[in-house]
């Protein structure tokens, strides 16, 4: 029991919670054509302001953090035509990739890949025209997400 004058100790605990910030990034509309029987690759930079047949015009660096989902939605794709859209990290493929598209729809890879301020980042969008009967083309809007550490 507390009576008057009786000295009391205690602690308060305070938490902060710091909400995580994940920026949609490579918000981009991707559109191009290959001739019958065709491959054709090209690169975007994450802002997707413009097309490159050359990847190093378009890699840029971000400072350190995770993708940690990658969107696709495929508008329209011609017959027997196929995507893929995949971030690439120093010149090289990572795992976060939607491939293999080959009908209009929505679809979403929800790996992580963790980058550093020093990596040189972009995206390869290949169009493999498989069909022999005319061009292949498609319309895709692409959406990365990035969590800076």
């Amino acid at each position: 029991m507390v009576s008057v004058g009786d000295g009391l100790t205690f602690t308060v605990k305070v938490e902060v919670v710091i909400p995580v910030v994940r920026i949609p990034l490579g918000l981009f509309r991707a559109y191009f054509t290959a001739a019958i029987g065709a491959v054709v690759t090209r690169y975007f930079p994450l802002n997707g302001y413009f097309i490159e047949a050359t990847e190093s015009y378009v890699q840029c660096h971000l400072q350190a953090g995770t993708f940690r989902r990658l969107k696709v939605h495929l508008a329209y794709i011609t017959a027997d035509a196929a995507v893929d859209v995949i971030l690439r990290r120093n010149g090289a493929d990572t795992i976060l990739a939607c491939v293999s598209m080959a009908a209009a729809g929505d679809y979403e890879d929800t790996g992580d890949v963790s980058v550093a301020d020093t990596d040189h980042l972009d995206f390869m969008v290949v169009l493999d025209n498989l069909g022999a009967t005319g061009t292949g083309s498609f319309y895709a809007t692409v959406t990365a997400w990035f969590e800076p550490s």
